[in-house]
């Protein structure tokens, strides 16, 4: 008796590892959890499907060419006028004739290759045509500076379906994403879209959209970022020097990283709020020619640095106060 309840558990416990059912005939298995894909047809020439070297049938030596039966639709057998079935290699390739799809409408079909052994499940797409939804969108979750962003595309919703084999790519501000920026993968009825940390940090806060295209529907989708930004301002400008040279004043300054670029500063007051004058320098200069300085006046300067963050600036503090005199053959 214990005998007979170990064979029991061994062969249950085959079937669910291969993901396979016993049909009612018990010399077939017919695949549950997944189904091959012939190719997309798109209104022109064949559609063909190959079964045998495949996450399906790997390994399990139950799908011969030999041993073809019939393809049904719907429970009923296609007639072989339809279809063409070859051998190529391992691998047994059915092929729909054109003449055959021309007769069918734009959507999803379901087939079954029926073999002596086993029972293929497959999945047959006609795309003649791609629907944009313009004033619908899926929204990610909000991301705040860290994680990942994920959107569920749930069948039905919108009256489309989502098919990983339909996807063509992600696109944001008219650009494809590279595929190392997201994941997309399908659970049952819902196709997720995840947006990696490393992606996101590139993006600034607000709101952004995108596009995820399918080869039957293109779908709008929403995201929003609100990040706290830690922001580390420029340090205190030193070394302010002027250099007088061939009837010119130059004023240079130590340069400093990770900074957007500086703004100089000058006026005819020691607190530099009379006949202000301001220059903005590049972050790979650090020195200027002041010019417009008029004869007889005393002129008094500043330099600070400042960076740019997310469309914000933030400025650094201003250095000691730099006094240029008037040196009346320097200036022009």
């Amino acid at each position: 008796m214990k005998k007979l309840i170990m064979i029991f558990l061994l062969g249950a416990i085959s079937l669910f590892t291969l993901n396979v059912k016993a049909d009612t005939i018990p010399s077939k298995v017919t695949f549950i959890d997944g189904y091959l894909t012939f190719e997309v047809w798109q209104g022109k020439g064949n559609s063909s499907v190959s079964i045998g070297d495949d996450y399906l049938t790997k390994n399990l030596d139950i799908v011969e060419f030999d041993e073809f039966e019939e393809l049904q639709y719907e429970g009923k057998m296609v007639d072989k006028s339809h279809f063409t079935v070859m051998k190529s290699g391992l691998n047994t390739i059915i092929t729909l004739k054109e003449e055959y799809l021309k007769t069918l409408k734009d959507g999803d079909y379901s087939f079954e290759a029926v073999f002596a052994k086993a029972i293929i499940p497959l999945k047959l797409h006609i795309v003649t045509h791609k629907v944009n939804l313009t004033d619908a969108y899926f929204t990610f979750g909000a991301w705040a500076g860290s994680g990942t962003a994920i959107v569920n595309l749930t069948e039905g919703m919108f009256s489309y379906k989502y098919y990983l084999e339909l996807f063509e790519g992600l696109w944001y501000k008219g650009e494809k994403l590279k595929d190392s920026c997201y994941i997309i993968r399908k659970f049952q009825n819902v196709t997720t879209i995840i947006l990696k940390e490393e992606y996101l940090i590139t993006l600034s806060n607000g709101e952004h959209y995108f596009t995820a295209e399918f080869m039957n529907v293109s779908v709008k989708l929403k995201l929003k970022i609100n990040k706290i930004i830690k922001v580390k301002k420029p340090v205190r400008v030193k070394n302010v020097k002027k250099i007088l040279k061939k009837k010119k004043i130059k004023v240079t300054w130590k340069k400093q990283k990770n900074v957007t670029g500086y703004e100089i500063k000058f006026g005819t007051n020691k607190k530099l709020t009379k006949n202000i004058k301001k220059i903005k320098i590049r972050k790979n200069k650090n020195s200027v020619i002041v010019r417009g300085l008029k004869k007889n006046k005393k002129y008094y300067l500043k330099v600070r640095a400042y960076k740019v963050i997310e469309g914000k600036k933030y400025w650094g503090v201003w250095s000691t106060r730099t006094t240029l005199k008037n040196y009346k053959n320097y200036l022009q």
